[in-house]
């Protein structure tokens, strides 16, 4: 995972994406479920996994179909919580 996390939202869904795998044997979630779980569009769900992919935390695998999130280095870490310093 990249050093810094953009958004609370972005730390947010990468946490659940890493919850996910690890509960689930590796599998991936579905953007649909992704969506489901945050109450929210799939659009903008795409815009985070987006984001998360330009910072490095996570990557698609094949032509990005369903459950195709890696997360680089195999690592199935989530992050804590950092309060941002003013």
């Amino acid at each position: 995972m990249p050093n810094r996390v953009h958004s609370t939202r972005h730390l947010e869904i990468f946490n659940y994406i890493v919850c996910f795998k690890t509960k689930n044997n590796g599998l991936a979630p579905t953007i649909r479920e992704l969506a489901q779980a945050f109450n929210t569009s799939t659009s903008l769900i795409k815009y985070h996994l987006r984001r998360l992919v330009d910072m490095g935390a996570i990557e698609f695998y094949g032509n990005k179909r369903a459950r195709s999130i890696m997360i680089p280095g195999g690592e199935w870490r989530m992050i804590p919580e950092v309060k941002e310093q003013k």
